[in-house]
């Protein structure tokens, strides 16, 4: 049988085990506030950035791609060069699969 002193001291832990509970169920509730806050935020920035980028596609023309690409390509002779060979490659390597 338990005494008054161990019954008090159990009734201590058990006050305890709920106050820690309780703490940490408030600190969980927090923490999933504060993710759901960053998530929408985070959200919000991709969805701009997204309607942005497709507003810029939908206005270039082939006009503005094939000035970009000539500019690019006298600037950047070299790069141009190398990016041409290995896409001729790639392209050939496929090709060649298909039609031995």
């Amino acid at each position: 049988m338990s005494t008054p002193r161990e019954e008090n001291k159990a009734e201590g832990a058990i006050e305890d085990a709920k106050e820690t509970a309780a703490d940490a169920k408030d600190a969980v509730e927090d923490g999933f506030e504060t993710a759901k806050v960053k998530v929408a935020e985070g959200y919000e920035k991709v969805s701009e950035k997204a309607h942005k980028a497709w507003d810029k596609a939908a206005d270039t023309t082939i006009h503005d791609v094939e000035h970009s690409a000539t500019v690019f390509i006298r600037k950047n002779p070299g790069k141009s060069l190398l990016f041409a060979a290995t896409a001729g490659l790639v392209i050939g390597a496929i090709f060649r699969g298909r039609f031995s």
